[in-house]
């Protein structure tokens, strides 16, 4: 068998800046707002390029070319996010939205063939969802039940090559739309000795990843998610015996 390989290793810091806000309305209501920021990142890399023959073990038989490609240029963009909350005793409400500034940046075109202005796309993502409680202080376990239900859309920033194998032609260069939408509810559990609330928390989620052309790959997703957020002193370190 032969096989072709590229290899690159990037080393470089990312910096995360973010701020939050909360204003209390009254005592049962709050608004949250948060904004962050990522700066562009430039980073380098060569490019470690290998055709090897394979035998049948696996193993090397022939080094058919190995070259070094120096000072390759990666550019990570920068990216900008906004979200915001509003809770009160039975709602809370919450939407964010992210964007990367992703067309320009530089990447190798000897991976994939394209050039700075077919091969990234700037990303969007938007996102909304509500938790909603009865009575959250009820004796009546239904009434303290956590509903909750959220949505999301957002685009691929990466494109692809597209090629239709009937005609034996390329159609150019596509991507993809992602869409997701999900609902849950936490069940609350009290210890009725110290009174914190314990919620198990199951949750139903279907994404969609909806190709820009018939001969790109659609997917589908459907998720089920279970866990457990414990409230107790279990973990406390007792400070008298």
């Amino acid at each position: 068998a032969r096989i072709a390989t590229d290899k690159f290793s990037i080393r470089d810091i990312k910096y995360d800046f973010g701020i939050q806000l909360t204003h209390l309305i009254d005592r049962m209501q709050s608004v949250t707002i948060g904004l962050v920021y990522t700066p562009k990142i430039n980073a380098k890399s060569p490019i470690y390029s290998y055709d090897q023959l394979l035998d049948a073990g696996g193993n090397v038989k022939q080094i058919l070319k190995s070259d070094t490609i120096p000072s390759q240029v990666f550019h990570f963009p920068h990216s900008f996010g906004l979200g915001a909350t509003y809770s009160n005793q039975n709602w809370l409400v919450g939407a964010d939205g992210t964007f990367q500034k992703w067309e320009g940046m530089e990447y190798p075109s000897a991976f994939d063939g394209m050039d700075q202005d077919t091969r990234f796309n700037n990303r969007y993502r938007i996102g909304a969802g509500a938790e909603y409680v009865i009575d959250p202080l009820s004796r009546d376990f239904f009434r303290r039940i956590r509903f909750r239900g959220g949505f999301s859309f957002a685009n691929s920033y990466n494109n692809v090559n597209v090629y239709d194998p009937i005609n034996n032609s390329n159609l150019g260069t596509g991507g993809f739309k992602e869409y997701g939408v999900s609902i849950g509810f936490g069940l609350p559990f009290r210890d009725t000795y110290t009174g914190r609330v314990s919620l198990l928390n199951i949750g139903f989620d279907y994404s969609l990843l909806q190709p820009d052309n018939d001969y790109m790959i659609k997917e589908e997703m459907f998720k089920i998610t279970v866990n457990m957020n414990i409230n107790e002193f279990w973990f406390f370190k007792r400070q008298f015996e």
